[in-house]
């Protein structure tokens, strides 16, 4: 929920830039607070505010029409990207993770990394004192420049875990939901204990990861023999990977497939379905073609996917597909 207190820094904000016109922009699980929101900025505000109705993935996916300023819900900045018009309001889980920490202290190792989404953040530092009072050994990696604070990960990127991979046996990771927790399970090797306050559960990723990598084997052994392939490409400013997508185009055409890019905002399923190609390798978000692969009428896959369908890569050295930034 969007507290009076956060809506009294949106106001803060607003009056400090002297704004009129106000954009607004959530992700879909607070998209209910948009009206009350709205209302509240606008009468307390003296502004007008327009709420952006389309789908919001991340700090990756502003939107270009900001008016005087973009107020972005739910997610932290991308410390490389230009935010100058943007405020974001980063909104922190009031749930209780130590129960389950506690619980779960069994199935730990002696040494681990601990994660979290950017809701669950505030939290590292004591879960950290936590558990090092229980006798483990922890260590809160650093990101690239995608990343905001230390420990968090996001669905395109692994790097805080990676940083302190050799450190660790294992990794756990706060938050809800299994492709975080896969991600860095695949990023670094380690197998990966989710500390889920949403579900009140504790989960070992490893048998998820596994039937994962069987369903994307499966993918990669039939595309072998197609002949032709959709590169998609989106628009949105942090995930907008053009270069790659050129760099597959080549790959592609010097192994004999054909193959044309596709540029779109929104990669719905729906879009995709008149494009006369066999198969699609989204160089968008990386969880397009895991998380939603089953929502498409026709195969799609990474670009490290791609890279083993055309013998460029080994089944061996898969990887998980992320967008990094720079140390």
């Amino acid at each position: 929920m969007i507290t009076d207190w956060e809506i009294q820094g949106v106001l803060d904000e607003i009056e400090r830039r002297k704004a009129k016109t106000i954009v607004i922009q959530l992700p879909e699980g607070l998209k209910k607070e948009a009206v009350r929101v709205a209302g509240e900025l606008e009468k307390k505000g003296n502004v007008h505010v327009v709420v952006s109705a389309d789908p919001c993935y991340g700090a990756c996916d502003l939107i270009s029409f900001r008016g005087d300023l973009l107020v972005h819900f739910g997610h932290a900045p991308m410390p490389y990207l230009p935010d100058d018009d943007v405020l974001f309001v980063e909104l922190s889980s009031d749930l209780d993770v130590m129960p389950l920490l506690e619980k779960a202290l069994p199935d730990l190792k002696k040494s681990v990394a601990i994660t979290a989404a950017i809701q669950y953040i505030p939290l590292l530092p004591s879960i950290k004192r936590f558990l090092e009072q229980m006798g483990l050994e922890v260590h809160v990696g650093e990101g690239d420049s995608r990343i905001a604070y230390p420990g968090q990960v996001l669905g395109c990127n692994f790097s805080a875990p990676k940083a302190v991979a050799e450190d660790v046996e294992q990794v756990v990771h706060i938050g809800e939901g299994n492709f975080h927790p896969l991600g860095i399970a695949m990023a670094t090797g380690k197998d990966v204990i989710v500390i889920d306050p949403e579900m009140n559960e504790i989960r070992d990723i490893t048998e998820f990861r596994d039937r994962i990598l069987r369903q994307r084997h499966a993918v990669i052994t039939d595309l072998e023999t197609v002949s032709s392939f959709g590169i998609l490409v989106s628009s949105k400013i942090g995930q907008n990977r053009h270069g790659l997508a050129l760099k597959m185009k080549d790959l592609l055409e010097s192994k004999g497939k054909k193959a044309v890019i596709f540029n779109l905002d929104n990669l719905n399923p729906d879009y995709l379905i008149g494009l006369d190609v066999e198969a699609f390798i989204s160089v968008a978000c990386p969880r397009i073609a895991i998380d939603d692969f089953a929502l498409h009428k026709k195969p799609i896959i990474t670009p490290v996917e791609a890279e083993i369908v055309l013998g460029k890569r080994k089944w061996e050295e898969y990887a998980f597909d992320e967008i990094e930034g720079s140390r």
